[in-house]
């Protein structure tokens, strides 16, 4: 929201047309509105900027599969995920979501806690292998788990000791 704050304050007053975008040149917000053709180049720009390989890879599109991913790992259900994207089939809808980083880790502590009350990697016992698991994100803990078994997931690297 405070972006949004200084995006407002930035514009100018009295703008003729209720549209959120305006058009910016030479450092200021100018009273001409966008359109979505303007801003399907923003991945483009944004990707260029960042120095991301193969920028022409992202389109307006970009921002239709990013905002399902980022509902989807938020917790949204397929109707609301339909609605967003105006999909009429689940099918459909459940093609735009990419499988993200932190759906993944999710994942892979519900494998390792389990449910309450179920066995899991957290109660093996002390003499097994301690597995590690690397990733450029932030690690994945068992902490919440009955006992500790020290993983660590990461760009599917593993490295196992034993004790």
């Amino acid at each position: 929201m405070e972006i949004y704050r200084k995006y407002i304050a930035l514009r100018p007053k009295n703008m003729p047309s209720p549209k959120l975008f305006v058009s910016y040149r030479k450092g200021k917000c100018a009273r001409q509105v966008i359109g979505r053709n303007q801003i399907g180049t923003w991945p483009f720009k944004i990707a260029s900027y960042l120095k991301l390989p193969n920028p022409k890879k992202y389109t307006g599109h970009s921002f239709r599969r990013s905002s399902a991913t980022l509902l989807a790992d938020a917790g949204i259900d397929i109707i609301g995920l339909k609605r967003h994207g105006g999909w009429k089939s689940s099918n459909v809808a459940e093609s735009y979501v990419n499988e993200s980083l932190t759906n993944k880790i999710e994942t892979a502590q519900k494998i390792l806690c389990g449910p309450p009350g179920n066995p899991s990697l957290s109660s093996l016992p002390s003499t097994e292998p301690a597995i590690s698991y690397r990733t450029n994100s932030n690690p994945l803990s068992t902490a919440d788990c009955q006992e500790s078994v020290n993983t660590v997931f990461s760009n599917c690297l593993s490295n196992s000791r034993t004790n």
